[in-house]
């Protein structure tokens, strides 16, 4: 999976020649991809996903964006057989899928949904890539939970980036 922020683009970010710290680098990359996407369910790679629900009712919301395809929805029947399910259409802008009638699940039932969301490696928005370098700043500098005896927060204008994105709850 290519990341939205290259190691290149990091230690320029970082202002880093060496490459002693390659390793640390690329996986604050990572950890700072993965804070950004649970805050803000923005998927900045692009990847398949598998949701298991253990009931199916009204439209399923899915809430990572932007949702690029549902591949596939199965569920274990009544007889505990995996069944494939056709019957539904999607609104991938707003993350919803749609039923006329949900397929019935066994007791022990469940279902199975299958996606494709997130950007390409070009097209994440500029503020959440952005965020992504603050924060690989902030604990590439701050390597420790707590440092001089103040704990290290998120710094403001990384929360600030992200909040754009952000879907309140209703």
């Amino acid at each position: 999976m290519a990341e939205p922020v290259s190691l290149a683009q990091a230690k320029a970010h970082l202002r880093v020649l060496h490459d002693d710290e390659d390793a640390l680098i690329s996986a604050l990359i990572v950890a700072s991809r993965e804070w950004v996407e649970l805050k803000t369910d923005h998927v900045l790679s692009q990847r398949e996903f598998r949701r298991t629900l253990d009931s199916l009712a009204g439209p399923v919301h899915i809430g990572q964006r932007p949702l690029i395809s549902v591949d596939g929805i199965s569920y274990i029947d009544a007889a505990g057989d995996e069944q494939p399910f056709t019957g539904f259409t999607t609104n991938l802008a707003q993350g919803l899928i749609y039923a006329s009638a949900w397929p019935t699940l066994g007791e022990n039932g469940y279902a199975t949904i299958t996606y494709t969301a997130g950007y390409g490696e070009v097209e994440a928005p500029f503020h959440l890539v952005q965020a992504m370098l603050l924060l690989i700043g902030h604990w590439y500098a701050n390597r420790e939970a707590v440092a001089s005896g103040a704990a290290n927060e998120v710094p403001l204008a990384v929360e600030s980036l992200c909040a754009r994105s952000m879907v309140p709850l209703a």
